[in-house]
Parts: structure tokens; C-alpha cells; sequence
């Protein structure tokens, strides 16, 4: 039939567009508003161009939609198809900037419930660096909390309870508390009272930078015992390891510089640090912020990861260089689109037998 292959092209076309105007709102989105929006007039900004970038992908079907036979809607037709295609491509399989998904370097030991379907995940990670005093290292690691009511907040005391008799060497908690400043000193105190042999160490998170919380954990922080790492380093000689916490981009002082050689262990909200941490040559970082990713299909995994580097970053152990790094989906809030189980997380560090 005379036009079916035009017709074809066409369709395929518009398929292509429709596919690549998913990647703009998913893939762009997230990398844009990820984790660096922090007042109204950027968000705002950011929102603007992303509705802009969908637009201009979707102007040879507005040409069309207003004129059928517009001679400059059908010639865009076919390179924005394909344009969309490949965006969809590019969201589908981001580039990954020398990071790799580690399979073969942790071991999940146990999971339990803690309650209100937090769980406890045991997991020993291999480390060929590890310094003999540090063999056998603990770290429970806890991340967005989001404590924004008191049932909430009730649910993490009573998670945290249950961890009061088992005693780790470190307490490492990523940031974002909560945006509610009434709760804030009950939930910094709840995780203050976490046994630890050297001490709770803390970064913060982007949602702890608004309407004045960063001065106010700074000072319940220090109050209550709790180190605050925000672009600093603190060394535990009996261990032989240096904590350095990046609070990066939110904090912008210089960050710290270790010795030559010496053994980093590291801590950060977003995982989008880990090109810094690998630049320090930390061995082992822990971060937070993706919540696992949102709208997890299968075979394709999470639709909208918070990160300036793709979906992929999503939860699990990855390595870039010789920097290893677990992104934990951290206690969350409730939400039906959240990928993965809500966790605390014991890390036992091992080296090579």
C-alpha cells in the first residue's frame, strides 16, 4: 500500500519521542532536582528546564497537531524520534563514569525485623586493605530517617531500642533526620544512646541544609556526644583508620587530605560523592539518599534515582577505582513507590585470608 512505509517511520517516530519524553522527566529530572535543591528560585529553575526540554523534544507533534501537513513537523519528525530513542537508551543504560556494581566482595549474614517493616541487614564486606587492627570492624549504619511525626518517630526509637544491647565499634548516621525541629531532640538523642565502642560518627543530608536545621543539629549534635564530620576527618589510632565524612556539595570547605597509605573509612549522604572518595583514596564509604530508587519494574530496576550519575546508583555495594562504597536505602518514610526494604545495616569489615 502506497505511504505504509512512511506511515511505519512515523509511528516508530512518534514511539520515540513519547519514549524520550520519559527520559527528560525521569532520567533529567533526577539528576537535576537529585540532591542540590535547596531554595524555591532554583527548584523553580530546575522545573523550567526540564518542562522546556520536554517541550522542544515534542515540537514536531505540536507543528503537527496544528497543521497536519506542516513540512517543517514532518522533516523534525524522524530526528527527534530517534533523538528520543537514544535519550531513552542513554536512561535505560546511563553512563557510568568507571563505577561497577560489586557482586563478589559482601556477603549478606542475616536480616531480621526491627519493626514497622525496618529491618537489620548483617553484612561482612572483604577488604584487601584492611589494616590488622581494624579486621573485624563493625559499623551500623543509619540514613534517612525522615522523622517528620511522632509515630514516626516512635517507630525509630522502638527499632532503635532493640539495637541497645549489641555494642559495634562505629555508629554512623548519613543525614536527613527530619524536617520537623520538635522532634529533632528526641531523635538525636535516641541515636546518640546507640553502644558504640568509638563513638557515633554524622554527616548531614540535603533535607537537614533548610530553614535553619544545619545550625540546630550542629548544636544537638555536639550536645549529645554525636562527632560531626562536615568535610573533616577524625582518626581512630587504636584502629589505625581515618573517618572522613563529605558533606559535599551542601558544605564547600577544602576537604580533608590523608597521609600517604593511610586506611579511610568513608561517610557521606549522597553516593555521588564517591569520585571525591576515590580521589582521597578511601577504601570503604558508606552513603544514603536514593532510597533504593522509586518505581523498581522488572528486569529494568528503579525508574527515578536522585543522582546526577543515572538510576544505576541505586542501593547495593559498587566500586570505582580501589574505593568500594554501600548505598543503603536508609529507614525512609512510607511510600508505595519506594523499590527496596527500609534498613538499618551492620557492616562487619573483613580482609583477604
Amino acid at each position: 500500500m502506497e505511504g505504509a512505509p512512511d506511515r511505519i517511520l512515523g509511528y516508530a517516530a512518534v514511539v520515540g519521542i513519547a519514549l524520550g519524553e520519559v527520559a527528560v522527566v525521569l532520567d533529567v529530572g533526577a539528576r537535576l532536582f537529585g540532591c542540590y535543591v535547596r531554595t524555591p528560585l532554583r527548584a523553580g529553575v530546575r522545573a523550567i528546564l526540564v518542562v522546556g526540554l520536554a517541550v522542544l523534544l515534542a515540537l514536531p507533534l505540536g507543528l503537527l497537531a496544528i497543521d497536519w501537513e506542516s513540512r517543517a513537523g514532518r522533516l523534525l519528525l524522524g530526528p527527534f524520534g530517534l533523538l528520543g530513542a537514544l535519550l531513552f537508551v542513554h536512561f535505560l543504560f546511563p553512563y557510568r563514569y568507571g563505577i561497577g556494581k560489586v557482586l563478589d566482595r559482601a556477603q549478606c549474614t542475616r536480616v531480621r525485623e526491627l519493626g514497622g517493616g525496618v529491618v537489620l541487614r548483617d553484612l561482612a564486606v572483604t577488604l584487601d586493605s584492611l589494616p590488622g587492627p581494624a579486621a573485624g570492624l563493625t559499623m551500623l549504619v543509619v540514613s534517612d530517617l525522615h522523622c517528620n511525626s511522632r509515630a514516626h518517630l516512635d517507630l525509630i526509637k522502638e527499632c532503635l531500642a532493640r539495637l541497645d544491647r549489641e555494642e559495634v565499634d562505629l555508629v554512623c548516621m548519613l543525614g536527613d533526620f527530619g524536617e520537623k525541629r520538635g522532634l529533632l531532640d528526641e531523635l538525636v538523642v535516641a541515636i546518640a544512646g546507640l553502644p558504640a565502642r568509638f563513638g557515633v560518627f554524622c554527616v548531614r543530608g540535603n533535607h537537614d541544609f533548610g530553614g535553619g536545621r544545619a545550625r540546630i543539629l550542629r548544636s544537638l549534635l555536639a550536645e549529645n556526644g554525636v562527632k560531626l564530620l562536615d568535610n573533616r576527618a577524625y582518626e581512630i589510632r587504636d584502629l589505625g583508620v581515618l573517618l572522613v565524612g563529605l558533606e559535599s556539595p551542601w558544605v564547600s570547605s577544602p576537604l580533608p587530605e590523608p597521609k600517604l597509605g593511610q586506611f579511610v573509612l568513608g561517610l557521606t549522604h549522597t553516593p555521588d560523592n564517591i569520585a571525591a572518595f576515590a580521589d582521597l583514596g578511601a577504601a570503604f564509604v558508606v552513603a544514603g539518599h536514593t532510597h533504593g530508587g522509586f518505581l523498581r519494574l522488572p528486569f529494568i530496576g528503579p525508574l527515578f534515582v536522585p543522582s546526577r550519575y543515572g538510576r544505576f546508583l541505586d542501593a547495593g555495594l559498587f566500586a570505582l577505582r580501589d574505593t568500594l562504597m554501600y548505598v543503603t536505602p536508609g529507614v525512609g518514610y512510607p511510600s508505595p513507590v519506594a523499590a527496596t526494604t527500609p534498613e538499618i545495616v551492620r557492616i562487619t569489615l573483613t580482609g583477604r585470608r
